[in-house]
């Protein structure tokens, strides 16, 4: 080797060395608190102080704490929604009592969208959403959330945990509001699959719900049950704020009331749940909610001045009996539910009494539907049958149908006093026989862009127009009905088949 040659190895030599000293010796850097005085003036932030947790959020890097000191974090301060993309820490220093962020009206007050989020110690009030959680390992420790004292609306929720995993809520407390679960939220790929209020999926895998540990929580100051794979076991009154079942099985609810917890009862991959002599009232998103869960009974329970009352998504082969459903914006509510059976039920002066779109072979009879602004409306939700039921005084119709329900049957009901009584738009080979349609407004029957449907048997008296057929109807066949003090029989003959027919 020459000198140059020797030189040369050397330099490299030495500055291999460097690296590797450099590396030994240079600590990583450190996680940071950055503390947060609402009362700060200009002229006392720097870079580890500030005066909103906005301000913070947009110092903070992963690890980070943010410590708040005590006072109120509102709009005058803050931009809500408080986003969180990072792993980091928000802690009050003097606890809930004296540390309080208070959102906006209708606004979410916290977004955690990131990984390893924890919120300790602090009070958020809102008025729509405390939290939308859909980041993973989010933990949520001795915190009060309450919706804004006389803000209570439908849709409101305490917190979403929406699509995260590994969930750890411990030691809160949650007033006129409630914890709520649900899937990842709605995006292109939800196309077909149950959702919640358009924002979330309800969640298919049962998975997503099991990993979470949710323990000594306080709804309105009574106790949050979350159960997971409980099985064979009676509850029977107890001082419950809110209850959310995930797959269980044989389980018996009883004499609960259970009121202004957002979702009252959330039942979720569960089996075999009968719940009895219960009442869920002013709750802003469910009374109770069924989702993926099967053989389930509801019997002789209240629901009252709820967003729904009673809801099911993608729940199969379950069955309410003997309920009452008042003064709620939807009172029964199905999305891709089938095989359900619904007998006895009262469901009164509601927005819409009973919901269902794309459910399908469901029995509703021996109900009674009235008050309601409209008071059934099935959408896309074929060969369903309502059989003997009475429905009155709708304000704008008493059984709506729209889109695609082939094989519909309404057969032996009693339609008394609607605005409209029936109304078919879109729905292919269905039939409406044996009903008593009467005292309608406008029309006992309404049909528009309807085809291959029998209208038979139907007693038509003293409504404004007996049948209607409207445009876009084709093979329809109007048979064997009596029609007596309308003021207007039929409307439209020439696009149905008329044959034996009685008119008084």
């Amino acid at each position: 080797m020459t000198l140059g040659e020797k030189y040369q190895t050397l330099r490299w030599l030495t500055y291999l060395l460097g690296v590797v000293l450099i590396l030994l010796f240079v600590a990583p850097a450190e996680t940071k608190t950055i503390t947060v005085e609402p009362t700060c003036p200009p002229l006392g932030r720097g870079h580890l102080v500030c005066q909103s947790i906005t301000e913070a959020l947009g110092l903070a890097e992963e690890g980070d704490t943010i410590l708040l000191s005590p006072g109120v974090y509102d709009a005058d301060l803050e931009e809500f929604p408080l986003v969180i993309s990072i792993p980091l820490t928000i802690t009050s220093a003097a606890g809930p009592s004296t540390t309080k962020v208070v959102g906006t009206p209708l606004a979410t007050v916290f977004e955690v969208r990131g990984s390893g989020v924890e919120i300790n110690g602090i009070t958020i009030v809102h008025s729509g959403r405390g939290l939308v959680v859909t980041g993973d390992d989010f933990r949520f420790r001795g915190n009060r959330v309450e919706l804004h004292t006389g803000e209570y609306k439908l849709g409101f929720a305490g917190m979403w945990v929406a699509g995260g995993r590994r969930a750890e809520i411990t030691g809160n407390e949650f007033l006129r509001c409630g914890l709520c679960l649900a899937g990842k939220p709605v995006s292109a790929g939800s196309a077909g699959v149950a959702v919640y209020t358009g924002l979330f999926e309800v969640g298919a895998d049962a998975d997503l719900f099991q990993t979470h540990m949710i323990e000594d929580n306080w709804v309105n100051r009574k106790r949050l049950l979350f159960a997971v794979g409980l099985h064979d076991e009676e509850i029977a009154g107890g001082d419950y704020g809110q209850i959310i079942l995930v797959g269980c099985e044989n389980l018996s609810l009883s004499d609960l009331t259970i009121s202004e917890a957002s979702i009252g009862l959330h039942v979720l991959h569960s089996r075999n749940i009968t719940v009895t002599d219960c009442s869920f009232s002013r709750h802003s998103i469910f009374g109770a909610c069924f989702a993926y869960s099967l053989d389930c009974r509801i019997e002789d329970t209240a629901f009252d001045d709820c967003n729904h009352g009673l809801d099911f998504r993608s729940a199969d082969h379950n069955r309410a009996s003997r309920c009452v459903v008042t003064n709620c914006g939807q009172g029964v509510f199905l999305s891709l539910s089938s095989f359900n059976y619904y007998e006895g039920l009262s469901v009164l002066d509601n927005g819409v009494g009973i919901f269902a779109y794309g459910s399908e072979e469901n029995i509703f009879t021996s109900s009674h539907v009235a008050y309601n602004d409209v008071g059934i409306y099935f959408q896309n939700a074929p060969k369903n049958l309502l059989l003997d039921n009475i429905i009155t005084a709708n304000r704008q119709s008493g059984l709506r149908f729209h889109g695609a329900n082939a094989g519909t049957v309404v057969q032996r009901n009693r339609f008394i006093a609607n605005r409209t009584a029936i109304v078919f738009l879109g729905v292919r080979e269905a039939r409406i026989s044996e009903n008593y349609v009467g005292q309608s407004v406008l029309t006992g029957i309404f049909l528009q862009d309807v085809q291959d449907t029998a209208i038979a048997g139907n007693l038509l008296l003293h409504n404004g127009v007996g049948i209607k057929l409207g445009e876009g109807c084709e093979n329809i066949s109007v048979s064997s009905n009596s029609f007596s003090g309308n003021e207007q029989h039929v409307v439209n003959v020439s696009v149905g088949a008329m044959y034996d027919n009685r008119y008084d």
